[in-house]
């Protein structure tokens, strides 16, 4: 069951109990199924290939078994066959199979080093290939996730954004994906080969004598005793890293996007100290968690010198019951501690997956986060007659904001939404692009519930001229066709629409200009009109407007009114504004105060009808005279 989004905030799940519930291994294989299913084929041919060099690595050993017996001078005789095959006599055995060319003791020796070398030299040529194969993947892997997880957000409500600091965020994809996607494979490829590794060296070691093997992998699970000890600490220290390291980039996002205040106000020193509390924070965090393996590596050292000793008393232990002869013996303690060596690797790679469990958890919540605006089943086609709001009611939380709101937007005319600060207009241009959904009533498109259609299509029908208008950090062409189609007609059109000719006449590189992050290369006036521009070029079905001139200047506002009076011709438009001046020979004015709609009328009716539309129109032109004079 996914959660909502609304539920949690993954902004600050880093800390909190919420991510913990995220924790476990089977909710992070269920995130990376389906992103790892398309390379299913190519990793279970590498998986198959790096079982090589674990067997190669586990058989190796034996092949110095033919210079040991010259050395030790055993009597025992080789194998008659396989059956009988253990560490006491494989030394004969092999020797035998070298034949007269290797009688003498010189040529024995340069047998099995040569052997030792080729096989070695032949595994770590496929644990190369397996390695640089699975890179390939794993970058794939990072890139696919990294589009998965931008789509799913990027499905998720307004709310989630308000609720999420943008540093955070865009820490779940620099920081905690990364861990995820870039580490799966690493852990997965050491733990077959070490899997396989100890596989194949119990099996040697059980043939020649089991009992003695089976107390040697009672002392070697010793390493599984630390992992499940570090396991636990492991996870949730990295959890707490990871969050500490979000929250410290929250807050130099922050700083930057802060700079003019910061500066006008001469407060670096504000600054200063919040970004230095974050990497105070990040500091501590970040060394509890690299102190768990500073302390897991010692203890390992540690457990293999013990483990090894403990080895090497089972060995004389045999030797001298006659259970192992003295090759077979020097074999068996070289072989057991090749068999543990694999085991304490695997148990840091445990230690390493809990690490990746603490990570992927803070992917995971976002991923497990149910969009609260769904997809509806059917398309929007077009606009034919009106957008109806029918007893609409919405709050934040607890906070009410709209509040049985009843509006009809007719298709052609241009109706206004006007009213005090927080009273719910820009929540109103939200419900209409779908942005959020009312907690009741409905919002309609030609009697059609708006629920009812795919996000995508609907919004489509729409161009929005918003307050703030950012631009992104590339040319004035792509501001406009924003990822669209470029048709130079309705290129030209938007253009003109929006009176860019005398400002593109004046760049150098016109359309092709760069803008600077945010547009800041660009003055307000110019930045607005490319982005009416952009709303114009998608030939909407319904011009949206949202305060449009409100942060310009006088010049820049006469500017901007014009285009935008050319926009709306002959189009639905639905606009938002603090300057009544702006609106006054709209079709209809919606008067909104504190999230209820008080009077729908003109302009001249509503000065003499409505006390709260007066009032503000007097505020803004200073005294009832002046609006006395604009209604004779």
């Amino acid at each position: 069951m996914k959660e909502d989004e609304s539920s949690q905030d993954p902004g600050t799940a880093g800390s909190t109990g919420g991510v913990e519930n995220h924790g476990r291994l089977r909710d992070l294989v269920r995130v990376l199924a389906p992103h790892i299913r398309p390379y299913r084929l190519v990793l279970g041919t590498l998986a198959l290939i790096n079982m090589i060099p674990g067997a190669i690595l586990g058989l190796r050993p034996l092949v110095l078994a033919p210079a040991l017996g010259v050395v030790l001078k055993s009597d025992v005789a080789p194998a008659e066959r396989l059956a009988d095959l253990t560490l006491n006599n494989v030394g004969p055995t092999l020797q035998g199979l070298l034949g007269e060319a290797t009688a003498m003791p010189g040529g024995i020796f340069a047998a099995c080093a040569l052997t030792y070398v080729l096989l070695t030299l032949l595994a770590t040529a496929l644990m190369a290939l397996v390695k640089t194969s699975a890179m390939s993947v794993r970058l794939r892997l990072y890139r696919d996730m990294i589009a998965s997880l931008h789509n799913h957000v990027f499905g998720l409500s307004l709310r989630f954004f308000r609720n999420t600091r943008t540093g955070e965020l865009v820490s779940r994809f620099a920081n905690d994906l990364n861990k995820v996607a870039l580490s799966v494979d690493a852990i997965a490829i050491g733990a077959i080969q070490c899997t396989v590794q100890i596989a194949v060296g119990a099996a040697i070691l059980f043939r020649t004598n089991a009992q003695l093997t089976t107390l040697i992998l009672l002392i070697g699970s010793f390493h599984f005793v630390i992992t499940h000890f570090f396991g636990g600490w492991v996870r949730s220290r990295t959890r707490e890293a990871f969050g500490a390291r979000a929250t410290f980039n929250a807050s130099l996002v922050e700083a930057v996007q802060s700079v003019f205040v910061i500066k006008s106000f001469a407060a670096e020193g504000y600054g200063g100290k919040r970004v230095t509390a974050a990497s105070e924070e990040l500091r501590h965090k970040v060394f509890r968690s690299f102190l768990c393996k500073y302390l897991e590596d010692p203890a390992r050292v540690l457990t293999d010198a013990v483990l090894s000793a403990l080895i090497l008393m089972i060995c004389h232990y045999a030797l001298v019951n006659e259970l192992l002869s003295l090759q077979g013996m020097v074999l068996f303690f070289y072989m057991a501690g090749q068999l543990v060596l694999p085991m304490s690797t695997l148990g840091r790679l445990m230690v390493r997956l809990k690490g990746l469990q603490g990570a992927g958890s803070r992917v995971v919540s976002v991923f497990s986060l149910q969009p609260q605006i769904p997809d509806g089943p059917q398309s929007a086609v077009a606009f034919q007659n009106a957008l109806t709001f029918d007893s609409v009611h919405f709050s934040h939380g607890d906070q009410p904001v709209l509040a049985d709101v009843s509006l009809s937007v007719k298709k052609g005319e241009t109706i206004a939404i006007v009213g005090p600060s927080g009273s719910g207009k820009t929540t109103m241009l939200n419900m209409v692009l779908r942005l959020y959904d009312p907690d009741a009533g409905t919002v309609s498109l030609d009697g059609t519930d708006v629920r009812t259609f795919t996000r995508s299509s609907y919004r489509s029908l729409f161009g929005v001229v918003p307050q703030d208008a950012f631009l992104f950090n590339d040319t004035i062409r792509e501001n406009i066709l924003l990822g669209r189609p470029l048709d130079q007609d309705r290129l030209a059109h938007a253009c003109e629409v929006a009176n860019l000719a005398d400002m593109l006449s004046e760049m150098k590189a016109g359309l092709d200009t760069t803008v600077g992050d945010r547009g800041e290369r660009l003055s307000g006036g110019e930045r607005q009109r490319i982005a009416l521009a952009r709303a114009v070029y998608g030939n909407p079905d319904i011009l949206i407007l949202d305060e449009a001139t409100s942060a310009l200047d006088a010049q820049s506002e006469v500017a901007i009114q014009n285009a935008m009076d050319t926009a709306l011709q002959g189009m639905t438009g639905i606009v938002v504004a603090h300057r009544l001046a702006t609106i006054v020979n709209a079709d209809r004015i919606a008067v909104l105060d504190a999230g209820r709609i008080h009077a729908v009328g003109h302009h001249h009716e509503l000065l003499k009808t409505n006390d709260l539309y007066k009032h503000l129109y007097e505020l803004q032109f200073n005294t009832a005279a002046d609006a006395a004079v604009d209604t004779d």
